[in-house]
């Protein structure tokens, strides 16, 4: 009738402990292969992390300021140099773009001035709130603000 098959003697049963070895080893490499996929964490993972991002969010937006601060200088170097670095910003922190609009409004024709031209230089082309910002600078009773505005355009 029937056949019986035995165990070879050869054939080793592993113990509890290498089996949840086995298993804790499948579950890590999963779990790295999930990481893996999901790409890197955006969030920090140790408090120490955590501070040191908070830091460096300050210096950024400390630095932007500085910068912003720049566009109202009586030199026009340190303007330029001024709407270079935010232009490198700006993908990074949207305020920028916010803090250039402030100065579109300042009292120093000087400043609306080198804002107006900052804006169209920080944006690019396509950017509709820039345009609408810079065309209302068409009737402003400063001439420089004007031909800035003017100059401006061709940028956004």
């Amino acid at each position: 009738g029937r056949v019986r098959v035995r165990p070879s003697p050869r054939t080793v049963q592993p113990s509890p402990r290498t089996v949840m070895a086995a298993m804790e080893t499948m579950a890590t490499d999963d779990l790295v292969e999930a990481e893996r996929k999901r790409g890197p964490q955006l969030t920090p993972r140790t408090k120490k992390e955590e501070q040191m991002q908070v830091a460096r969010e300050a210096q950024r937006k400390n630095m932007v300021m500085q910068h912003v601060k720049r566009l109202a200088n009586k030199d026009w170097a340190s303007r330029k140099a001024a709407v270079g670095a935010l232009a490198g910003l700006v993908e990074e922190d949207a305020s920028v773009l916010e803090q250039v609009m402030v100065l579109l409004d300042s009292r120093q024709d000087k400043t609306r001035q080198t804002a107006v031209w900052a804006l169209s230089r920080i944006v690019g082309k396509g950017h509709e709130g820039a345009v609408g910002m810079i065309l209302q600078r068409l009737e402003h009773p400063n001439g420089d603000v004007r031909l800035a505005a003017i100059s401006a355009l061709e940028h956004v």
